[in-house]
């Protein structure tokens, strides 16, 4: 074992990790796991450019249980670290759990490719857990079909069959099945061959007392294609329990089913799918007959939600805090409440301002529906902060696909249809008072957004339509489209561009209307560096949300209609931009003199995607000097002088 230049990496006879930390136990994971490939495939010389799960896939198994045995139920986390922090409550982190976690979230998203296809057919972002935690999981299964015993046997088996040879997929069940003496044929075909789910649900449960015994009928429910036989844990009345199996040729006629169990102690109170959560089942919220189990946590829930329970709604209490001008500091609390982070996600905070003594509210609502399709979900918010209310309700599609081998030709396609609203309670709160027009704005917005990938770079088209809604004190109409490119050249050198045309027409409220320089008002209401004052207003005439015309101009102009584009050419953190944009001119009925910028700065940002199945927003903050701004509509400003802006989020 060497200390080496990458995380972990396998070769014969000779394994790289990388330093350990004080928090997790990684380097024990990253050992252990690196060891395993001695076996696969150094050993056992499979073709892991055919069939990864034949070397990931069995090493990520053996993997969980080498840290369990040495961790225990802190799989993750150094022990001592979290006997020292343990007032943060962290939940138990199996490392068996986790990687089976991994890929339920690839699952329930509705992504995911069968184990048995080829690598260069799997898309890319999704070979990780395709290789890794979804046959690690099945192998999981496996031993619980199988026994443990008779699964140990069975891979030692194949162990001493197939070692210094090259097995094939097919080999592999061969040895098991030889081994187990049974046909696995179906197993084979649901967990290999397709890429099928599974969901077991208990639908009712009816006890019948029958000579001073109990008999309990248990009703079940395979919700997804793949069948597999359970455990059933029945919790009796006298505070015993009884487990008992039904073997997977219960689903044979139907997918719902009874499952006797009868000459009981007493009556079932309540029936578990499962206890020991051996099956890579996708909602276990349907596990148990009587309500899901609750579990609770506190604090900044950092760590927690990455190790979010697979069998539990949790609820997670948190202190909140705010500042801003009028009240000065806000000081609350917050409850979030989800399954698996993302199914049913609820979240209640209040703010109590310390100088006006006026109470802030937030309540949100999210979900996907999966019963309708894993590509929908929809969510809702209320709330009432910093003088202004409102709340606004989403349905979005989010559709995915790969059109090649590799993932250079991804793409997606989001739809998002909402309606929204927002009236200004307490205009003491507002920067500017000319942005925000008295009147309760009611909005409706459909949204469509295309990205592509390619070889070195990527395209997105944004198209945007507003329109009041007759409940609204507003009548008006907003189209808007943008066409956004990055491209990676040589050097290093990234350049970006960006497109954008914007009309409207109608009482287009100021807090809606199109800026040269920057969002809306009511986008920028949505951070809270922007929804009111924090800083002072020179501090506050320097910095900018991304949006609009995106040009660099030292006072704003409000059209009806914007033209504009923006280009940036960024190396490292060192950036360089030209910006122009036009605004249309209703007595000329033609677009005007154009504006113009030119600069240099620095630029860093952190892309979005999805950690450990927690989706993680973009980020981005810029320190840019206009050096150069040509604003027609102030010709006695200097073109050439220094100014600095500084931007905070992702420009283009």
């Amino acid at each position: 074992v060497v200390s080496g230049p990458v995380v972990g990496m396998e070769y014969p006879m000779m394994v790289f990790a990388a330093d350990g930390d004080p928090i997790s136990n990684m380097l024990e994971l990253v050992i252990a796991h690196e060891l395993g490939h001695e076996w696969y495939p150094m050993m056992i010389g499979s073709k892991e450019s055919a069939h990864p799960f034949m070397d990931e896939g069995f090493d990520t198994y053996i993997t969980s249980y080498a840290v369990e045995s040495y961790s225990g139920s802190n799989g993750l986390l150094n022990k001592d670290f979290a006997e020292k922090y343990s007032w943060m409550n962290f939940p138990d982190n199996t490392e068996r759990l986790f990687e089976q976690r991994l890929y339920l979230m690839e699952a329930r998203s509705g992504k995911g490719s069968a184990i048995m296809s080829h690598p260069y057919s799997i898309p890319p972002s999704d070979v990780g857990v395709m290789a890794y935690m979804k046959p690690g999981a099945v192998q999981v299964m496996l031993e619980d079909v199988l026994g443990k015993e008779t699964f140990n046997a069975a891979m030692l088996e194949y162990y001493n069959r197939w070692k210094f040879k090259h097995p094939s997929a097919q080999d592999y069940f061969n040895t098991i099945e030889d081994v187990a003496g049974r046909n696995l044929e179906w197993f084979w075909n649901e967990w290999f061959e397709e890429k099928w789910m599974l969901d077991i649900a208990v639908t009712h449960v009816r006890n019948d007392e029958e000579n001073g015994r109990w008999k309990t009928t248990v009703g079940l429910e395979n919700v997804e294609p793949a069948k597999m036989p359970a455990m059933l844990e029945l919790r009796l009345a006298d505070g015993t329990s009884r487990s008992v199996r039904f073997p997977e040729t219960l689903w044979d006629r139907s997918n719902r089913a009874e499952f006797v169990v009868d000459s009981l102690p007493a009556k079932a109170v309540n029936v578990v799918v499962d206890p020991k959560m051996m099956l890579a089942d996708v909602d276990r919220m349907n596990n148990s007959w009587r309500m899901p189990r609750v579990e609770f946590d506190y604090g900044f829930n950092v760590i927690n939600k990455l190790l979010y329970p697979l069998d539990a709604y949790r609820i997670n209490f948190a202190p909140s805090i705010g500042f801003n001008l009028r009240d000065g500091l806000e000081l609350g609390a917050s409850i979030n409440g989800s399954s698996m982070s993302v199914d049913n996600n609820t979240t209640i905070a209040s703010r109590y301002g310390t100088r006006s003594g006026i109470p802030d509210f937030e309540a949100s609502y999210s979900t996907p529906l999966r019963s309708l399709s894993p590509a929908l979900s929809v969510s809702a918010r209320a709330f009432r902060l910093d003088g202004r209310s409102g709340g606004n309700v989403n349905l979005q599609a989010f559709i995915d696909g790969y059109t090649d081998l590799t993932d250079y030709f991804r793409h997606s396609l989001t739809i998002t249809a909402g309606i929204s609203t927002i009236t200004v309670n307490d205009r003491r709160y507002l920067d500017e008072q000319t942005e925000w027009a008295d009147g309760t704005l009611v909005s409706g917005s459909l949204a469509m957004t295309y990205r592509r990938n390619y070889a070195n770079g990527a395209y997105v088209i944004n198209l945007t339509n507003e329109f009041g809604m007759p409940a609204s004190a507003f009548v008006y109409g907003k189209t808007t489209a943008e066409i956004k490119t990055v491209n990676a050249v040589s050097g290093g050198f990234v350049i970006r561009t960006r497109a954008m045309i914007g009309i409207s027409d109608g009482n287009v409220p100021a807090q809606s209307a199109y800026s040269l320089t920057q969002a809306t008002p009511v986008e920028r209401f949505d951070s809270w560096l922007f929804r009111t004052p924090i800083v002072g207003r020179t501090f506050r005439s320097h910095w900018a949300r991304p949006g609009g015309g995106n040009l660099m101009l030292a006072h704003d102009t409000i059209p009806s209609r914007v033209l504009a584009f923006n280009a940036y050419v960024t190396h490292s953190m060192l950036a360089a931009f030209a910006d122009y944009g036009s605004v249309y001119d209703n007595a000329a009925k033609k677009f005007g003199s154009p504006f113009f910028d030119a600069g240099a700065g620095l630029d860093f940002r952190l892309g979005g995607g999805n950690v450990f199945g927690i989706g993680m927003e973009s980020f981005g903050v810029s320190l840019l000097f206009p050096i150069y701004v040509k604003d027609p509509s102030r010709p006695n400003d200097k073109e050439l002088a220094y100014r600095w802006k500084l931007i905070f989020g992702t420009r283009l």
